[in-house]
């Protein structure tokens, strides 16, 4: 078995770029795609190939200074390309599309001044022991 180190950028489908959140977002997703305990297909050695490379792509990514060094070593730039203009094409396509969801305030009722309510009210306390 012959292992090929790739860009971990690359395995995890986000541009040298991404904030720490952006990767590990694109990790926690493929984990559970490739994951043995989720995923639909059965066991292959590709499929096991991939995901010890997702989490040695974390590994790397997620620590500050080994990302710093491996980006030094690699030449990655913090800078996109100059000619992408739509920026780095993910490995996966999205999962799902943004919905709008409509949020409806309401004005409490206020009571009539002639009546002295207090605007929360306790019930009686109970000590456990």
């Amino acid at each position: 078995m012959v292992r090929v180190n790739r860009d971990p950028y690359l395995v995890l489908g986000v541009s040298p770029t991404a904030t720490q959140a952006e990767i590990t977002h694109a990790y926690r997703t493929r984990l559970r795609a490739h994951h043995p305990d989720t995923r639909q297909t059965p066991s292959s050695q590709t499929v096991d190939e991939h995901l010890r490379q997702l989490l040695a792509a974390y590994a790397l990514l997620r620590d500050p200074t080994r990302r710093a060094d491996y980006d030094r070593a690699t030449a990655h730039t913090a800078k996109p390309p100059p000619h992408s203009p739509t920026g780095p094409t993910p490995v996966d396509p999205p999962l799902a599309a943004a919905i709008q969801i409509p949020i409806t305030y309401r004005n409490p009722t206020t009571p009539a001044p002639d009546v002295a309510a207090p605007p929360l009210r306790a019930g009686p306390v109970r000590r456990h022991r």
